[in-house]
């Protein structure tokens, strides 16, 4: 990063803030290098991180496994105590299991201990016992506690989001304590906010307190991003996050991108709120292979960016998309990030006549073009089965696409799903980078109710950690926002539908105007109601927002003084769904004025991505910058 803020500015005393966003996390999880964490919890649940749910990774997969957990059974101590659901305190913890627990631990030289008590989500004394008694004997070690990381109902759910919590937390804070020291000793004393999965930022102290935060922050800052800069305009989006390992994925409904609390990572659940993200096995990197079955398929194995695609000359073997993408014509070989990449096109000429075309019996460039299919047709299909949970129409939605791959195939997959208009922003290659300019400060509070008895005392309780927070955080009064919301459902249901709330309508006692929000959110969501059903509140939720975003549109792009003039030559293209080559329009981008038309087939290119306007297609620029596709 400092060598990146060097390469900007010859002063770097100018920056006054960072926002960062961060893979760290998840790819901390996938490849098992985060904490040696202990587990400490009550007598008799000491198998519940093993045990989960009882499901199967893959349903119909009996011979699936599920990963092993973060935290190691010799690693799990129990202590005799217990809480009951109403928060009642049945048994105080017993210090000699705890002191015990400080022992083993200790001599098993763990990292991080999580603490979890069953029902400590209603009543935490317990909880909170254990941690000052542990806390004072082992200083240097980093604690995750449930009742301070989600004190919500669900106990192997709130297990996870602790342990996961505690399994980042040192490597986390490493990193980051580290980053800080970097920037400066190089004179750069910024203010530092990092992206959060939920699309809001936090400042470093935050992060380190709740690191399992920042676990989808990469994907969020792009959603975040599309819904600022195009959410206005429309309704109803579908972002299209390809990069040279996955795309991510993600609705933008009625202008506010969706969320949710439900999200797994590596099999693990995560309770944290979301930007409902979906990731698929389809980058540029992706592997193309023939099955079993004598079938083409692409991807979910990757390349990566080491060894990389076969054209990179790093030791990749294996044809991937890139490789196909150059023997089309559709990637110039010279102008990878502006040139200081040179990719081989005979290299890749190579491996798919040697592991596509020749056993399939077709050309070379038949081959090639059969990769872009498959994968055009694997992004296609999920989002379709996105948006059709939704209960939405691909119809009835835009397409915005950005990363390094995805404006190349965005076309393709819009023609494919119906989508009428694909958006491609200004500098699409490091727009999830530009949609952090987007974010706000934002933590969100969760308290579980289980009736209407406990609201208005979990209210005052959540407002005070809410107002420590802002402080924390040095909000100023006028900057904050805050948004209740409860989780409700029938009496017997097992999943709650979330509806948002007035703070006053919870004062006032006026639930009936909440239920009848919820009977017809239901209604929305699965086709029918119960009005003479009891229903029961159970989260009381709040999300805290201090209002600190930059403008997007004034801070990526400027329109004026583009030249009225611009490059233009012709290569060669194969495009995929064509059977002879066109004679195509290649065009640098960062040349183009605003509101030009642009007739396909046409290429758009710039150093963090390439835009392919297919034949039959039509594109037009806009005032800032902006790309827009209609699909022939």
């Amino acid at each position: 990063m400092t060598a990146g803020i060097k390469n900007i500015t010859a002063d770097p005393s100018r920056i006054k803030e960072i926002r960062h966003g961060t893979t760290l996390g998840v790819n901390t999880i996938i490849e098992r290098k985060g904490a040696r964490v202990g587990l400490l919890t009550t007598y008799g649940f000491r198998d519940l991180l093993e045990i989960g749910r009882q499901k199967r990774p893959r349903l119909y997969d009996l011979r699936a496994v599920r990963a092993d957990p973060l935290a190691a059974r010799d690693m799990i101590m129990t202590v005799h105590e217990r809480v009951a659901a109403s928060g009642a305190v049945i048994k105080e913890p017993e210090s000699s299991d705890i002191k015990a627990a400080i022992s083993d631990f200790k001599k098993k030289k763990a990292d991080a201990v999580a603490i979890l008590f069953i029902n400590s989500y209603a009543n935490d004394i317990n909880e909170k016992k254990a941690f000052s008694l542990m806390k004072s004997q082992m200083k240097d070690v980093y604690f995750s506690i449930s009742s301070d990381v989600i004190p919500e109902f669900r106990e192997y759910e709130r297990l996870s989001t602790t342990v996961l919590n505690a399994y980042l937390g040192p490597v986390i804070k490493r990193y980051i304590k580290k980053l800080q020291k970097e920037l400066k000793n190089n004179s750069i004393n910024p203010l530092f906010f990092i992206c959060q999965s939920g699309g809001g930022i936090t400042s470093a102290k935050s992060t380190i307190d709740y690191p399992a935060r920042t676990l989808f922050s990469g994907p969020a800052a792009g959603v975040m991003g599309a819904a600022t800069l195009f959410g206005e305009e429309y309704n109803n989006l579908v972002t299209l996050d390809m990069g040279g390992t996955s795309t991510d994925i993600s609705l933008i409904i009625d202008h506010i991108p969706v969320i949710t609390t439900n999200k797994e990572i590596d099999g693990f659940p995560m309770k944290f709120t979301t930007i409902d993200v979906n990731t698929i096995g389809a980058g540029g990197g992706s592997i193309a292979s023939i099955d079993e079955g004598g079938f083409l398929e692409v991807g979910p194995e990757s390349a990566g960016s080491d060894p990389g695609p076969v054209c990179y000359c790093r030791g990749g073997e294996e044809p991937t998309l890139t490789d196909a993408n150059l023997i089309l014509g559709l990637l110039d070989p010279e102008i990878l990030l502006g040139g200081k990449v040179k990719l081989d096109i005979n290299e890749s000429r190579s491996a798919i006549n040697k592991s596509i075309s020749g056993p399939l019996e077709m050309s070379l460039i038949e081959g090639a073009a059969s990769i872009v299919r498959v994968i055009t047709s694997n992004i296609s299909e999920n989002i379709k089965k996105m948006i059709a949970s939704a209960g939405l129409d691909p119809k009835e939605m835009k397409l915005v696409a950005f990363g390094g791959a995805g404006p190349m195939h965005a076309a393709y997959i819009a023609k494919e799903l119906g989508i009428d208009e694909v958006i491609i922003p200004d500098n699409p290659g490091v727009f999830s980078a530009a949609g952090l300019f987007c974010s706000n400060l934002m933590m969100d509070f969760v308290r579980t109710v289980r009736g209407k008895a406990r609201i208005k005392p979990f209210l005052k309780e959540i407002e005070k950690r809410a107002d420590l927070w802002f402080e924390r955080e040095n909000v100023k009064k006028e900057q904050r926002k805050s948004l209740w919301s409860m989780d409700i459902r029938y009496y017997g249901q097992n999943y709650e539908i979330n509806i948002p709330v007035e703070k006053k309508d919870i004062i006032d006692g006026s639930f009936k105007k909440i239920e009848d929000s919820f009977h017809k959110k239901h209604m929305e969501a699965y086709g029918h109601r119960h009005m003479d059903k009891k229903i029961e509140i159970v989260n009381l939720r709040l999300r805290c927002t201090g209002l600190i975003s930059i403008d997007l549109k004034s801070a990526i792009y400027r329109s004026e003084g583009r030249p009225n003039k611009f490059s233009r030559k012709t290569r060669k293209v194969f495009f995929p769904d064509k059977k002879t080559p066109f004679k195509t329009a290649i065009y640098n981008k960062r040349l183009i004025p605003a509101l030009k038309k642009i007739e396909g087939p046409a290429i758009l290119e710039e150093i963090d991505s390439t835009i392919v306007i297919p034949p039959g297609n039509t594109a037009r620029t806009d005032r800032i910058g902006n790309v827009i596709i209609k699909p022939g």
